[in-house]
């Protein structure tokens, strides 16, 4: 077995003073949920720890029996004579720290396996472990030693007292943040002298083959930062230059091209491509800067000029960063590529700005520009899309892995998955290659109550009272935006940047005010229909018939009783009235009916007179919505033929 426990373990019996179990310890709240999510990636610790739990002595052991024999299971080893009492056969994790003396009874032949852990008793365990004893108790020995030592190594910061009980997160913390400590060797000499050296390796890479690697990402599948033309496969990056796999809970690190990253690899054999089984960006800054907040940019100076978060007047300096359009890397450009939103007003995106070292220049430029549309049918490795019928989309030479076809959640989808209905947000680099797909589903039908405008252009639009911003594309004069009229209902699709890509004006009928001449059940039927006759506001008489379930003043209910609440008796005239309808044409019926004469006064026969109104108000009923059209007044006596 290639393992080797470190000297310092092997000839240090450990005195692991109690303190488990007492009264007087308390609970200590940490959040490491992060911590305990990488731990269980990199198995030390087991899948189904629950977070926030109370952690045992029992638990604890189990930890260092994983870190220490990654390869062998607990049954596998045999201890030499348990000393406890306390423990069955099954503690084999116990009988091995006891062995190599990181963990030591509580006194009187007792292990106290199912006794909760502190704080102190963590840090006192990682420290033995790392080699660290001697200068610990050089410190002053149990407790303040080791928590001194401690302290040297980062563990304060996670530290919640010492005689609190640490949870399954504070502990991962804590064993996270030992990676950062190497393992130490006591060498012995002839004169009983001792030393202790720095091996310059942590316990990931001692035990479980687990290195941890920083560097930048400088290539994926689809781009090289140091040399054109040499990707790496789909599930591959390098970092620097070395190649690395990714494992299917590391995939997303191929989408930080420039960015500076954290790696925890390991190589499963010799010859193997080593895997990264987890990732941390580590000292990137970003910058994301929407194409409306885009002042300026000079290929002079290199000083690209926006607005920042707070609308004031920012600027990076980007001369010498590389510069990647939707993923392409260009050798030469100016400010058409750094700007294409400037010249081409249809465009969407963003520039996304790495900094990797924070010193205000950029390394890394990534500029995103897009359009979207709604897919109408992909047939012949063709996407036609809706709305737009003169843009058809090739993809027949395209594979996955050739081609980044993502969710609005950045993860990989596969061609074959797109749909009828799906909304796309096409990346096309400067050579005119389809570069990226962005795939989002979301779509929001609404009645429209307000349309903001720029210079006459529409840029926002309120539906149902929520505010929604037009991608560019709809935002151009003479666009599907502009002849939308409130009042009417609409069905909108949105980008993955959560702004409008396409409209559906003629996916509802609009709500249209009418004069409700007649309305009766139909008898002749099994089921009874109710139908009903309109003049509608384009002078026109409609007869047709209530839907099943229809919406009468907001309230859903059955037909029959909507006509029973609008005034229908058995025999006897229909109350006629105006009323505000939907008519769905697909259906044939009326979905939704309101009626707009509640506030009249009904006291008087002949015309309605409304209430308030008083003398030089007689034109007031051409502004209300109980006038008909804006002409004339009805009532129940009015004749309509």
């Amino acid at each position: 077995m290639k393992r080797k426990i470190i000297a310092a373990i092997l000839c240090a019996a450990m005195i692991f003073t109690a303190f488990s179990g007492s009264a007087a310890a308390e609970e200590a709240a940490f959040s490491g949920t992060d911590s305990l999510s990488l731990m269980k990636t990199l198995g030390v610790f087991p899948s189904d720890v629950i977070p926030g739990e109370a952690l045992t002595r029992r638990e604890l052991a189990q930890i260092f029996f994983r870190i220490i024999m990654p390869d062998m299971a607990e049954e596998e080893y045999i201890p030499s004579e348990s000393r406890f009492t306390d423990i069955g056969d099954e503690d084999f994790a116990a009988n091995f720290v006891s062995d190599i003396g990181i963990m030591n009874g509580v006194g009187d032949g007792f292990f106290a396996p199912d006794n909760r852990v502190t704080y102190a008793e963590i840090v006192k365990a990682l420290v033995c472990f790392l080699g660290y004893r001697d200068m610990a108790e050089g410190y002053g020995g149990w407790p303040e030693g080791y928590k001194r030592c401690g302290v040297k190594f980062g563990f304060a910061k996670y530290y919640g007292g010492d005689q609190s009980y640490a949870t399954t997160d504070a502990a991962a913390a804590l064993f996270k943040e030992a990676i950062d400590v190497n393992l130490a060797e006591i060498l012995y000499y002839t004169n009983r002298t001792e030393s202790t050296i720095d091996l310059g390796i942590s316990y990931l890479e001692e035990y479980m083959g687990i290195y941890i690697r920083e560097g930048i990402v400088s290539a994926n599948y689809l781009e090289n930062l140091y040399t054109t033309g040499k990707t790496t496969n789909f599930d591959e990056i390098r970092i620097d230059n070395g190649l690395y796999l990714l494992s299917d809970g590391a995939l997303q690190l191929k989408e930080y091209l420039g960015c500076k990253t954290r790696v925890y690899a390991k190589q499963r054999s010799i010859n193997d491509t080593p895997e990264i089984l987890h990732y941390e960006i580590r000292g990137t800054k970003e910058t994301k800067i929407n194409c409306e907040n885009i002042i300026s940019y000079s290929n002079v100076t290199g000083i690209l000029k926006y607005y920042d978060a707070k609308n004031r007047q920012a600027e990076f300096n980007i001369g010498n960063a590389y510069i990647l359009y939707n993923n392409s890397l260009c050798e030469s450009y100016g400010e058409e590529t750094i700007n294409p939103f400037s010249s081409n007003a249809d465009l969407d995106g963003y520039i996304n700005i790495i900094d990797n070292n924070s010193d205000g220049i950029a390394d890394v430029v990534h500029i995103r520009a897009y359009k979207s549309y709604v897919v109408s049918k992909i047939s012949n490795s063709k996407i036609y899309v809706k709305y737009h019928p003169e843009n058809v989309f090739d993809i027949a030479e395209l594979k996955d892995g050739e081609l980044a076809v993502k969710n609005v959640v950045g993860e990989t989808i596969a061609l074959s998955q797109l749909d009828s209905g799906d909304i796309i947000s096409v990346f096309i680099d400067k050579s005119g290659e389809i570069r990226e797909i962005t795939v989002s589903v979301d779509t929001y039908s609404g009645k429209v109550e307000e349309i903001i405008r720029d210079n006459l252009n529409p840029t926002e639009i309120k539906l149902d009272g929520k505010y929604f911003k037009f991608a560019n594309r709809l935002s151009g004069e003479n666009q599907s935006s502009t002849d939308i009229k409130t009042g009417t209902r609409i069905q909108v699709f949105f980008d993955f940047n959560g702004r409008i890509a396409d409209i559906e004006k003629d996916a509802f009928s609009s709500e249209h005010l009418g004069y409700l001449v007649d309305m009766k059940p139909d008898s002749v039927h099994l089921r009874e229909n109710v139908y009903l006759k309109l003049l509608t506001d384009n002078d026109e008489m409609l007869s047709t018939k209530l839907s099943d379930k229809v919406n009468l003043n907001k309230v859903r209910m059955d037909d029959t009783s909507a006509m029973v609440q609008l005034g229908y008796t058995n025999g006897s005239p229909m109350k006629r009235q105006i009323v505000k309808y939907i008519y769905d044409k697909e259906t044939d019926c009326i979905t939704d009916l309101t009626s707009v004469d509640e506030s009249i006064d009904q006291s008087q026969d002949g015309f309605y007179k409304f209430q308030n109104l008083t003398a030089g108000m007689l034109n007031h009923y051409r502004a209300s919505t109980m006038s008909f059209k804006g002409k004339l007044l009805l009532n129940a006596a009015t004749v309509v033929f």
